[in-house]
């Protein structure tokens, strides 16, 4: 995990740092759940893993999960990796975009150009779809 000075970012590069930052500051039950808030209208919670899932930490803003990331493993795959789970809930606000790009890994950004969103990546820019899912390799 590595912080952007300039805006005080956390990018976060896989599920296991997002993890680790939700149980420092978070009240955990005893099942592994928690939440904390994060900054104004936006809180995070972990979802604790169990046999159908790897565990999820969750970003939401007002009442929407705006990013979500879980750990992930593919049949035939070696070794898990993240994905990452982008949704504006509809509402593709400053505060939305501001709050989402707080979030995504370095290397990652969603911006606006001429009313549409898009997500640049490593590999090239993407257009931005609620509900859309990013495959990190790294875990």
């Amino acid at each position: 995990m590595r912080y952007d000075t300039t805006k005080r970012n956390i990018n976060w590069n896989g599920f296991n740092e997002a993890k680790q930052y939700i149980e420092k500051r978070a009240k955990v039950d005893e099942f592994g759940n928690g939440e904390c808030k994060i900054m104004h209208n936006t809180r995070a919670e972990l979802i604790s893993p169990n046999f159908l899932s790897g565990g999820k930490v969750g970003i939401v803003l007002h009442w929407t999960e705006i990013y979500s990331i879980r750990k992930h493993h593919d049949v035939g795959n070696e070794f898990p990796h993240s994905v990452i789970q982008l949704d504006s809930g509809g509402h593709r606000t400053v505060t939305t975009k501001d709050r989402i790009n707080r979030f995504l890994p370095l290397g990652y950004r969603l911006f606006q150009k001429d009313w549409n969103w898009y997500i640049d990546t490593p590999s090239g820019t993407i257009d931005f779809v609620d509900g859309m899912e990013i495959k990190l390799e790294s875990f």
